[in-house]
């Protein structure tokens, strides 16, 4: 079969999609282009990747909150203190 083959190609994204229902979600998708003597062959698929990428971007957030060098409160709606921190103690 290889032999039939003129050109293969493989690839891989991340892609911002839409669901049926309007909503986007983040998407790694994946396919692979082989061209036999005949025709084009697309073969692909998506992953959902929406808590992945919500991960990454609360650990960038702690990060910041964590290493700033400026003070940092959280209050709640009475302004009780829930965190602070490291440079707020100081």
């Amino acid at each position: 079969m290889r032999a039939g083959l003129k050109q293969t190609a493989f690839g891989r994204a991340e892609v911002l999609n839409t669901r049926k229902d309007g909503s986007v979600f983040w998407s790694s998708a994946s396919f692979l282009l082989q061209q036999p003597e005949e025709g084009t062959l697309l073969i692909g698929y998506h992953r959902d990747i929406t808590a992945r990428n919500r991960q990454k971007k609360t650990a960038a957030a702690a990060m910041v909150y964590e290493n700033s060098s400026e003070a940092i409160a959280v209050t709640d709606a009475n302004n009780q203190f829930i965190a602070v921190n490291p440079a707020f103690e100081k």
